[in-house]
């Protein structure tokens, strides 16, 4: 009895081994299918598969945009909620109530907070960026709550009025500022106004008010803006441009 339970025992060592192995040899096609598809991911470098030193590295491009574009919303909800706020707040001194639906030009004391923001030089950067999210907010709710002209803004040589256009637009988005964003944005030179000015995209992008047309446009202006990008820049370049892809990506009904 001892040896027929030795002889059990033998036999199921070995069938181990040799059933793996013909699983393998059976299965040889579809390996070298997986692994040739697998090399091919590996070698595009649009691939989301990349080879580092720690192995095999699958990136989670999906679920890292997702969460970004969620992070970069929440900021945007920010900045609305403000403006919900103070929304029946007495204008400032100099601006009459409109009582009509032309729009205004800009006037003086816009191009004040323009000025403002770009003498906005605090040595922390902390609070220097602090500032000038404020300062642009500002301009923000003014432009919206005035009803500026948009396009006046984008035919202005001011990175103040511009951030203040890619502010306005993160607070209430509307049909033609894609155009008006994209003629003025080539003007920013300030990491701060193009970090907003790439979060006004997003959120046209969002809100598909981008035409798929100045799909072009966008990828220049996104090269353009990471020549001397700091790491927070050159993430947020990354983010949007990860989106542009997902979006020319998704096949037409």
């Amino acid at each position: 009895m001892d040896y027929l339970e030795a002889f059990v025992t033998m036999i199921g060592h070995i069938a181990w081994p040799a059933t793996a192995i013909g699983i393998a040899v059976i299965a040889r096609k579809e390996l070298r299918s997986v692994i040739s598809a697998l090399a091919k991911r590996i070698e595009d470098k649009s691939s989301a598969v990349s080879i580092t030193r720690e192995g095999v590295e699958i990136k989670a491009v999906v679920e890292a945009q997702e969460a970004r574009i969620i992070s970069m919303q929440a900021e945007q909800d920010q900045v609305k909620s403000l403006a919900l706020q103070h929304f029946k707040a007495a204008q400032p001194l100099g601006i009459k109530t409109l009582k009509h639906t032309g729009l205004q030009d800009i006037d003086a004391h816009l191009r004040e907070m323009a000025d403002a923001y770009m003498a906005i030089n605090l040595p922390d950067y902390s609070e220097r960026t602090r500032a000038k999210n404020a300062a642009a907010g500002q301009m923000a709710f003014y432009i919206v709550s005035n009803r500026i002209n948009k396009d006046q803004l984008a035919n202005e040589n001011h990175e103040g009025l511009l951030i203040g256009l890619a502010e306005s637009i993160i607070l209430s988005a509307e049909t033609g500022d894609a155009e008006r964003l994209l003629k003025a944005a080539p003007g920013a030179k300030r990491l701060h106004v193009r970090y907003r000015v790439l979060i006004a995209l997003t959120k046209l992008l969002e809100s598909n008010l981008l035409p798929l047309a100045d799909i072009g446009i966008v990828r220049a202006l996104l090269g353009e803006y990471e020549v001397g990008a700091d790491s927070s820049l050159k993430r947020l370049i990354s983010n949007v441009t990860s989106l542009v892809n997902g979006l020319i990506s998704i096949p037409k009904d």
